[in-house]
């Protein structure tokens, strides 16, 4: 709106530019890291205890969003595709047997959501 003040009012943040631009460079690395975790880090690596609370607002001050992780499978490379098929060419459908992994807990070492 014209005439608003740009300033910011309150107290400064206890996240300085500086552990913002370390806690990018871990989210590139590792996008998928909860608010306690990444207090973790900030703490080991600048010695500085800071809130959750505190996190979000710089992530959100960083545009970094709650999104949900998706790992990108190997099968949409359409050369990898083209050979599968290629190479199944010759069976028949009743020469197929699939397994269903429904006993398997997919979660485990994965985290859904960044």
């Amino acid at each position: 709106m014209p005439g608003q003040s740009t300033t910011r009012v309150g107290r400064p943040s206890r996240i300085s530019p500086a552990m913002q631009k370390a806690l990018q460079n871990r989210l590139d690395v590792r996008p998928n890291m909860y608010r306690c975790d990444i207090v973790n880090f900030l703490e080991r690596k600048f010695g500085e205890k800071v809130s959750e609370r505190a996190v979000g607002r710089a992530l959100k001050s960083m545009v970094w969003t709650r999104k949900i992780n998706r790992r990108i499978a190997k099968q949409r490379d359409p050369d990898i595709r083209d050979w599968y098929l290629y190479q199944i060419a010759d069976f028949k459908s009743y020469h197929f047997v699939f397994v269903d992994e429904s006993g398997c807990d997919g979660r485990v070492g994965y985290r859904r959501w960044g």
